[in-house]
């Protein structure tokens, strides 16, 4: 198998994600519409609105096949709650779980068809709730803002749907999401404890706060001039533009620039490029854990051994750590135990074709080492500096669609 000779850039996928800076911001709001749009007035046109609404959720984001439903059924909830509203209830939440079938399904088979006894996505910690709270909510000003507007749409904002949707979602989130009993069976069974945090998603900031700033628009309606209420609503919409925001859309970390759209990538990527063109669709690499992720973004690129920490799960549960270690080892410095021995049984037992890793890592002199006397051998054609790519000159005959066998 001979190895590229060039280091072109292969083409990026199409990443939905890059046109959205935020996922709430631009997803949830057509969900809810389509939603109210389908319970207030049933028909056909409106459920396959609604199902579309939840068929881009998901592509987006693989979460949203847990998160879009339940989204989904809030607010039907919130609107049938209503006065005058029972009539056809139960049809109208049936038709509301038909159009969830998609991701309902979707969720089942990753599951059940993928699920290994004993394992799970990544360790539960007692602190599960609080850290993800943390993470969604942040702390100071901002988390005393998010506090602000929920209890405003719940009971300020001038729609009365509105309200009941705000509390709908804040007691879900609430007595279920923020659940120390509940919470860990649903990071074993539902979502993963590496991204708990996103079950937070039920509770769609973004739109509240939107509802928020135009509380003084709807209050201040009858008795008070609209240049008032303006400046009013113009006053609450500046506080969280400049008071509330801990970091700015321009801050250098950001890498933000203004000009003609391009790709979102983080520094490294030409070395992801590099990979790629040095190396066909068919090849394993192993590859730093910071790293991994971004390979399957280009199209016909070797495939990473493991891209992703809670993908792990999809390996038989005796090979598991082992795939885990020799990752870490490649990774870091000096956080894995039995490392080396990890490294050694994966380039035995899988026919993996190149490992990448880092030649400032203390212990790179041994990693050398140990994929020297397995066949490798260092690129000269690939430009990854500083990282280092290894690549085995015969590989070994095995399935790669059965690893570690």
């Amino acid at each position: 198998m001979s190895v590229n000779k060039t280091c072109a850039p292969r083409e990026l996928k199409s990443e939905g994600k890059k046109y959205f800076t935020d996922f709430q911001s631009s997803c949830w709001p057509i969900v809810i519409d389509a939603t109210l749009a389908y319970v207030s007035k049933p028909s056909l046109r409106l459920f396959f609105y609604l199902s579309a609404a939840q068929i881009a959720a998901v592509g987006m984001s693989g979460s949203a096949v847990f998160v879009t439903p339940l989204l989904a059924l809030l607010t039907a909830m919130a609107y049938l709650s209503g006065p005058g509203k029972a009539s056809g209830r139960v049809a109208t939440l049936m038709g509301v779980a038909g159009t969830s079938l998609y991701p309902v399904l979707v969720a089942g088979l990753v599951t059940f068809c993928y699920a290994r006894p004993g394992v799970v996505l990544a360790p539960i910690r007692s602190t599960l709730v609080k850290s993800s709270i943390s993470y969604v909510f942040g702390s100071g000003p901002f988390a005393y803002a998010c506090v602000l507007v929920v209890a405003g749409v719940c009971f300020l904002t001038g729609a009365p749907v509105a309200r009941r949707l705000g509390r709908f979602c804040a007691l879900f989130a609430l007595l279920v999401v923020s659940n120390p009993l509940l919470a860990p069976f649903l990071a074993e069974n539902l979502m993963g404890a590496d991204v708990y945090w996103r079950l937070y998603w039920t509770l769609p900031l973004p739109l509240f706060a939107g509802l928020f700033c135009c509380i003084p628009l709807e209050l201040l309606q009858v008795h008070v001039p609209r240049g008032v209420r303006f400046t009013a609503y113009a006053a609450v919409l500046l506080m969280f533009m400049v008071v509330l925001p801990r970091q700015r859309i321009f801050d250098v970390g950001n890498r933000v620039r203004l000009g003609k759209p391009g790709l979102k990538v983080p520094p490294f990527y030409g070395t992801i490029q590099a990979v790629a063109a040095n190396l066909h669709s068919e090849d394993s690499v192993l590859m730093p854990d910071e790293l991994s992720p971004w390979l399957p973004t280009l199209h016909n690129a070797a495939r990473p051994v493991l891209a992703r920490q809670a993908y792990a799960r999809l390996y038989p549960p005796d090979k598991r750590a082992t795939v885990c270690a020799a990752q870490a080892f490649i990774s870091r410095n000096g956080t894995c135990e039995d490392g080396s021995e990890a490294l050694v049984t994966l380039v035995r037992s899988m026919d993996i074709r190149a490992v990448l890793f880092s030649g400032h890592l203390d212990h790179a002199a041994e990693i050398v080492g140990i994929l020297k006397r397995h066949g490798f051998t260092v690129s000269a054609t690939s430009s990854t500096a500083p990282y280092a790519l290894y690549v085995r000159t015969e590989p070994r005959v095995h399935d790669l669609r059965h690893p570690l066998k």
